[in-house]
């Protein structure tokens, strides 16, 4: 569940939405179709990726890949829903963009 929250909230951050409507960034917000929560959770992806450390980049590489067994981005996206009928689909794309 927090998971969700980060990826369904990062927009909120003005620096982050605004970031996506910067010359440098408009195709990331063409690549989601305009789409500003998925854009933006593809940008936390990116900020993760750079501060995080090199076992954590690897296992969450593993984990885009389904490496990790059972754990993999299907479950996880199960997991992050509170009515999984209408949150699934939703959760599962903000994780592909956080993943990509």
């Amino acid at each position: 569940m927090d998971i969700a929250y980060l990826l369904s909230t990062y927009e909120l951050i003005p620096a982050v939405r605004d970031a996506l409507y910067e010359a440098d960034n408009t195709e990331i917000m063409e690549t989601y179709d305009w789409d500003i929560t998925q854009a933006t959770a593809f940008l936390l992806g990116q900020h993760a990726k750079h501060i995080a450390q090199t076992n954590t980049r690897q296992e969450t590489i593993r984990l885009a890949n389904g490496e990790r067994g059972q754990l993999n981005l299907d479950h996880l996206a199960e997991e992050m829903c509170e009515h999984i009928d209408i949150q699934y689909e939703v959760n599962l794309l903000l994780l592909v963009a956080f993943m990509t």
